[in-house]
């Protein structure tokens, strides 16, 4: 049986990580600060070691580079939560995006077979990358700060144009190497990497999207920043409007 998109098992996934999340949140209500900080490092261990796990199993490390931001994001996550550094925090925040945009929009990977070694590497990374950096914040353990958005936008925009040329020295390599060629030379195809989806959309309908408003290799994912921008600045603006509506309450009493 294979997961497929918007299919039960799919839906019932979601909801799995979505109740494991709501679950954390009551728990880390509960407890002091330097249990929630291990409740999450633990949490976030479980992303990483996915990421670390996926490099090694299949024997061809090229191909499965922790380059994705979902795959970075899971391994900033835990020195995120044991630094309480703002700016990484902030960033793994913004990053978690992209887990929950591929956890949703799956197309990519709507052909694992339910509970295999894929599918497993799959959810539980992007499970961690969802869950610690909210939680982080929502637990109190970080407070978030609106003077971090540029930062945070140059650091993503950053490590994007870093991979970027990544994929092409890769794809340079995997195309001239005379011993690539022979080892793939019986699918008769030589593979390409395309971490973070600088160079197409590999089946993703957001990302399809992307590449039809801007029709070129790289910069159609430039459009990531106008929309970490908007989820920066609509998290400030909620969060003001709690406070003065808890201020407003408060002096009603």
């Amino acid at each position: 049986m294979t997961w497929g998109t918007f299919t039960i098992q799919h839906i019932l996934t979601l909801a799995a990580i979505l109740t494991l999340a709501v679950s954390l949140y009551f728990i880390l209500k509960r407890i002091p600060d330097k249990a929630k900080t291990w409740v999450l490092f633990a949490v976030s261990l479980v992303g990483a070691a996915a990421v670390i796990y996926d490099l090694f199993r299949w024997g061809q490390p090229l191909l499965y580079l922790p380059l994705h931001l979902c795959s970075l994001n899971a391994l900033l996550i835990p020195i995120a939560v044991i630094t309480k550094n703002k700016v990484l925090s902030h960033l793994t925040l913004v990053w978690s995006l992209g887990a929950m945009l591929v956890l949703i929009v799956n197309t990519g990977q709507a052909y694992y077979v339910m509970f295999s070694e894929a599918f497993w590497i799959f959810v539980l990374c992007h499970t961690a990358d969802v869950t610690v950096p909210a939680l982080l914040f929502l637990s109190g353990l970080v407070k978030f700060d609106i003077k971090k958005a540029p930062a945070t936008v140059g650091v993503t925009m950053a490590a994007y144009t870093g991979v970027h040329f990544v994929n092409l020295a890769i794809n340079k390599y995997l195309a001239s190497s005379a011993l690539a060629v022979a080892e793939f030379s019986r699918a008769r195809v030589i593979p390409k990497v395309n971490y973070m989806f600088s160079l197409g959309d590999e089946g993703n309908a957001v990302f399809a999207l992307f590449r039809k408003i801007i029709p070129f290799d790289y910069w159609h994912m430039y459009l990531i920043a106008p929309i970490i921008a908007v989820f920066l600045f609509s998290i400030h603006f909620i969060i003001k409007a709690k406070n003065k509506f808890s201020k407003k309450t408060e002096g009603q009493k």
